[in-house]
């Protein structure tokens, strides 16, 4: 395998890459081999589950720290998993870290919110080896762990940030955003986080570097503006200084050199946003939307597992037989009992009007407040002045509106409807 060595050259600074063979980086599909977080089974007393991808899983669990621990790493060994020594496990935090394949989980366990409960995280720091990343020339190691990798030396911080950002982009890895103090760089489904600041205490640059496994490979255009990913929903966000015309032909390009075919040929326009759907021979779906005008438009780039999707088709089509269930119904009444002293002045299924003396809209709704009420409707009150009434009436699937006017010269008005499959009945005795 060919050995290499990148220099990387910003002003007086040099970062010297190691001379080590690098493996091309991992893609999903070996990754989910490892472990598959969207799929690895949770400790027993599992309850609310915050997210669970490909790369991490988070929840919450009834136990205690070291029971849940206990229970998460047997599971993890199972796996073929090895704890490393570093592990600690107290009463009141629990923190461990596991290797396998030269990938790196980290498991945190502590106290819930709630009494009898534990937060469960595990995160997959992937498997790009720290060490064999770059150090800025005249940096040494302070630290070093699989999580992460610490060094101090005397060059300017903005010269490190460069440095080190050229280096990496010139041995394969590619910008993917910044923070204060931060910038990120991936290279497959890996992402580098390369923090760099200044300790006044030690009179030295501190940089800090650390790895995490993604849970999608989402490419995003070199001059992409503030990008930011987020493996929890697997969505990439970024704003552009070119067209929507020139974003859709670089996802166009970039996917379909991955693999990944449009289904349609145009872009389908959604009001003021326009959105291209990508699939793969795995059934993988990546949605690329783009909203705003031209000048700056906002891109969205959404990934989807093949099982998210078919979980998500299941969904709608059962969304899609209830409503058809609840078509297909008969249509339920609702009686409305006729306020003593009122006129029908017009009706149909759907609405029904009153006419009743000057000076008695109010109470006669008042009535109807009570008796729905008692019949367990849930009522909720935009306005309710002599003058003017006006009420929302909720029950399961039923909803009725009622408002009424009374201004205190000419008869008053009161009006009751639905939206609803419901039918209106009016009752008179």
């Amino acid at each position: 395998m060919m050995q290499r060595v990148v220099l990387a050259w910003f002003g007086c600074l040099m970062v010297t890459l190691p001379v080590v063979a690098t493996a091309q980086a991992a893609i999903t599909e070996r990754v989910a081999k490892v472990i598959d977080f969207s799929q690895f089974p949770m400790a027993e007393g599992a309850e609310k589950v915050n997210h669970a991808v490909l790369a991490s899983q988070s929840y919450t669990a009834k136990g205690t720290v070291e029971q849940i621990t206990a229970d998460i790493q047997k599971r993890l060994q199972t796996a073929g998993w090895q704890a490393l020594p570093s592990a600690m496990v107290t009463p009141a935090y629990a923190n461990s870290t596991y290797q396998k394949q030269g990938f790196h989980v980290n498991l945190t366990v502590m106290p819930g919110s709630e009494a009898g409960t534990v937060g469960v995280n595990l995160i997959n720091f992937g498997d790009v080896p720290l060490s064999s990343l770059p150090l800025p020339d005249g940096f040494q190691e302070t630290f070093a762990s699989p999580a992460m990798r610490m060094a101090a030396g005397d060059a300017a911080v903005d010269d490190v940030q460069a440095a080190m950002q050229q280096a990496l982009v010139a041995d394969g890895w590619t910008p993917y955003g910044e923070t204060a103090g931060s910038f990120f760089v991936k290279r497959g489904t890996v992402q580098l986080r390369v923090s760099v600041m200044s300790s006044p205490a030690q009179g030295k640059t501190i940089m800090q570097l650390s790895t995490v496994q993604l849970s999608a490979d989402l490419p995003a255009p070199a001059d992409a503006i503030g990008l930011q990913y987020s493996d929890v929903t697997q969505r990439l966000s970024f704003e552009s200084p070119q067209p929507a015309e020139a974003v859709f032909a670089f996802y166009r390009e970039t996917l379909g050199n991955a693999g990944w075919k449009p289904t349609t040929d145009q872009p389908i326009a959604i009001q003021y946003r326009k959105a291209l759907i990508f699939r793969n021979d795995a059934q993988e779906l990546v949605e690329v939307e783009i909203a705003g005008s031209d000048d700056k438009p906002r891109v969205t780039v959404k990934y989807m597992s093949a099982a998210a999707v078919e979980a998500e088709n299941h969904k709608v089509q059962a969304m899609a037989a209830k409503a058809k269930d609840e078509a297909a119904k008969p249509a339920a009444a609702i009686v409305i009992q006729t306020p003593p002293g009122a006129k029908v002045v017009r009706a149909s299924d759907k609405s029904v009007e009153f006419s009743i003396a000057s000076g008695k809209a109010r109470a006669s709704v008042a009535q109807w407040l009570k008796d729905y009420q008692d019949q367990k409707w849930a009522v909720t009150t935009n306005i309710a002045e002599p003058i003017a009434g006006d009420y929302t009436f909720e029950k399961g699937n039923q909803r009725l509106h009622v408002t009424y006017t009374d201004p205190g010269f000419i008869p008053a008005s009161i009006t009751i409807s639905t939206t609803g499959a419901e039918e209106l009945v009016i009752r008179k005795d």
